[in-house]
């Protein structure tokens, strides 16, 4: 994770090889980080996925191979964080 500027965290997301992870499924939390917390980006700026046909939960839009995604932070705080 970087920080992009003070408002916003660029993730990495990796699935190892042969695994993928579900778009809808993928949860946002900072932890250690009083006074800011993870919101869940808009549609608009997840990348795009594939369809998936999942046994478990039908029809999904998945992550193969590893992306980028910058998630905005809500400060009720300036001071710095280590997260």
């Amino acid at each position: 994770r970087l920080a992009d500027g003070g408002d916003a965290l660029l993730l990495r997301f990796t699935p190892a090889d042969g695994y993928y992870l579900y778009r809808d499924k993928i949860t946002l939390r900072l932890k250690n980080a009083p006074g800011i917390r993870a919101t869940r980006p808009a549609n608009a700026h997840w990348p795009k996925a594939e369809p998936y046909h999942d046994e478990h939960f039908g029809d999904v839009a998945v992550y193969f191979k590893p992306f980028d995604l910058r998630v905005p932070l809500q400060r009720h705080s300036a001071a710095a964080a280590d997260a």
